[in-house]
């Protein structure tokens, strides 16, 4: 038991340890109410609201940028691992990371941009290598794309942070394509955590993300 006692001790300063730096970072990074205002809120919206400074090079290959931001892009305040950090001020937040859904979105915007078009098919062959935290509240990321058929309808992109890449994927437009029968469940057994109590307990995310019920 002493030996359990101990190992939660040391579990707890390190959390202490955790919340305390983050709230260190917080402090260096918190803005003023002028400069909290949404910067996109009065701009028209674009075809890739996440992309900026697109390009295409001789070779057919498109790159761009994409910065998030938790104060501007309010979803990623959903998506704390932390969950809620503070029940007095809503502005404070734990540590957030970019959704795996989200990053697939940045790169099918990618994809759009060099198809030419924006009906996607199908995503194939995911591949993810790290996660992507803001540790600084904020987080600049590239984006590569490039050609793998002769028409252009199959896309393969990158999303690079600080030059390596974090996810990439394929994606195909003109692409006839249908999942296989899904097999028939054989065995069920009830939910460890009823729905109230789901994403109270069991699960970090915030309203946007909470799409799993009982």
């Amino acid at each position: 038991a002493s030996e359990v006692d101990s190992a939660v001790r040391q579990h707890l300063t390190l959390m202490r340890d955790f919340l305390h730096q983050q709230g260190e970072l917080w402090q260096q990074f918190t803005v003023s109410d002028e400069s909290e205002t949404f910067l996109h809120q009065d701009e028209e919206p674009t075809a890739f609201p996440f992309l900026s400074d697109i390009q295409l090079d001789s070779s057919g290959k498109l790159f761009a940028s994409c910065r998030l931001s938790v104060y501007e892009d309010r979803f990623l305040s959903d998506h704390i691992l932390s969950g809620k950090a503070s029940n007095f001020d809503p502005e404070q937040f734990g540590l957030a990371c970019v959704p795996l859904m989200v990053s697939l979105e940045i790169m099918a915007e990618a994809a759009a941009a060099l198809a030419g078009r924006v009906d996607l098919a199908v995503i194939e062959n995911v591949k993810t290598f790290a996660w992507i935290s803001l540790d600084h509240v904020e987080v600049s990321l590239e984006l590569t794309a490039e050609s793998l058929d002769s028409d252009g309808q199959r896309i393969l992109v990158h999303l690079v942070q600080d030059g390596q890449t974090v996810v990439s994927a394929e994606f195909g437009f003109d692409v006839a394509y249908q999942l296989t029968p899904v097999p028939a469940i054989e065995g069920t057994q009830e939910y460890r955590w009823p729905d109230e109590e789901l994403y109270a307990a069991g699960m970090f995310h915030g309203p946007i993300f909470q799409s799993v019920q009982g």
